[in-house]
């Protein structure tokens, strides 16, 4: 890409760029920072995960170890259950950092070295995903200013047929 199209483009993110940035510092306000700014329930989600790995590793042993005892369907259920209420908790924990600090979640920094390598392999880009959020967030604008401009024209021709009357 040439210079041509660095600034249209860079005139198309400035607001997002704006929102984000204004949305960071409200988010900031009232939190405890250290050397890294954490949100509370981000560094609680990360103590919470590392304590779910732990517990993981037993579920799945349970779980592989019955199986491999060919055990009977209705014992094999209780620990399929409990593998699934697992995972539960796990989602539990994603969505109450989603709603507080959704940044931290997708960025895949409480995941360990091999899990993030996993992940680029696999194909998850948050880079595609804030391609997406910057599409969605220009189509959200222009579709506003088209209603305004709607609003406007017809709030003119509104005051235009009253003047002439």
């Amino acid at each position: 890409m040439g210079c041509r199209n660095s600034k249209p483009r860079f005139a198309l993110l400035l607001p997002l760029m704006t929102y984000i940035y204004n949305s960071s510092i409200n988010l900031m306000k009232g939190l405890h920072c250290t050397c890294i700014c954490m949100h509370a329930d981000a560094a609680l989600f990360n103590l919470e995960y590392e304590r779910w790995l732990g517990e993981h590793s037993k579920v799945v042993a349970r779980l592989r170890a019955a199986v491999e005892e060919h055990r009977p369907d209705g014992e094999l259920r209780a620990y399929v259950d409990e593998a699934a209420a697992h995972y539960g908790a796990l989602m539990g924990h994603k969505a109450r950092v989603a709603g507080a600090d959704p940044l931290h979640l997708l960025s895949g920094l409480w995941k360990g070295a091999a899990e993030r390598c996993f992940l680029w392999i696999g194909g998850f880009r948050p880079s595609e995903l804030i391609k997406v959020c910057t599409l969605k967030f220009i189509i959200y604008h222009r579709l506003k200013d088209q209603e305004a401009r709607k609003v406007h024209t017809q709030a003119w021709y509104n005051n235009a047929s009253t003047d002439l009357k």
